[in-house]
């Protein structure tokens, strides 16, 4: 059984893989390191296939310029890069933030290996990184995610990029916005811990025969952990709330270039 596929076909297969292949190369969850490559390969062709029928008349007639082609499918590249980094923000920021709450606990040293990045991370900074994963997957990202693929290409027809300083301005005020999500997370933590430095510097000013260097270390990781038992509980409404403000951004930027 001899089965042909126009050449016409395969290209515009092309334009849906590579918007979707941008998304898995940098979306939560779905870029994770522990995760094989060829895995990621296998995810990004089946929702290709998935999508594709749905979307092949959209694409207009491809241009036989091989330079064209390429930007054409560069464009597509770029789409799927920002919404997966848009959507990968919200672990990096709390990320972030518990990386700064193991650093003022003392933990600084305390370093674990981070199979979905790949990376040496703080304890903390793991710790809050892989409950924020839980917690998206408790609000079904993996499936939302499909959907914002399939949206992208109502807002967004294949070769219709255009770009604009209107959509590079969303990108940076998110950024902004993330650090300061970032800083909420962290600062009951960190206000506790100061209120810590406060009283061992009045007690080794009072209480000069206590070795305040000492016991300051065992002091601020038990406040620590204590207070971070307490605010850990507003964590899953703190990441819905980046979620709902996420999804509102990836929409935003592809009106903006569609």
């Amino acid at each position: 059984m001899h089965l042909a596929v126009p050449i016409e076909q395969i290209q515009a297969f092309l334009f849906v893989f590579f918007r979707v292949g941008g998304i898995v190369a940098f979306a939560p969850v779905l870029s994770s390191g522990a995760i094989p490559t060829i895995a990621k390969v296998a995810i990004a062709l089946g929702t290709s296939v998935f999508i594709f029928p749905g979307v092949a008349g959209a694409v207009p007639a491809i241009p036989n310029d091989a330079i064209l082609l390429t930007v054409a499918l560069a464009g597509e590249l770029l789409i799927g890069l920002v919404i997966g980094l848009l959507a990968q923000a919200m672990t990096s920021a709390v990320q972030f933030a518990g990386q700064i709450i193991g650093f003022h606990m003392g933990m600084r040293i305390a370093n674990v290996f981070d199979p979905s990045a790949e990376v040496q991370v703080s304890l903390m900074g793991g710790f809050y990184n892989l409950l924020t994963i839980l917690l998206l997957l408790s609000m079904n990202f993996h499936i939302i995610i499909l959907g914002v693929v399939r949206q992208s290409y109502i807002e967004v027809a294949p070769m219709g990029l255009n770009l604009r300083l209107e959509a590079a301005d969303v990108i940076i005020r998110f950024g902004a916005n993330i650090f300061l999500f970032a800083l909420q997370v962290v600062a009951p933590v960190l206000a506790a811990l100061f209120f810590v430095e406060v009283i061992i510097a009045v007690l080794a000013k009072t209480a000069k025969q206590f070795n305040m260097l000492m016991l300051q270390f065992p002091l601020k990781i038990l406040l620590g952990l204590i207070v971070l038992a307490v605010v850990i509980r507003s964590l899953p409404a703190g990441v819905q709330y980046m979620f709902t403000e996420v999804m509102k951004q990836i929409y935003l930027f592809l009106n903006l270039v569609g």
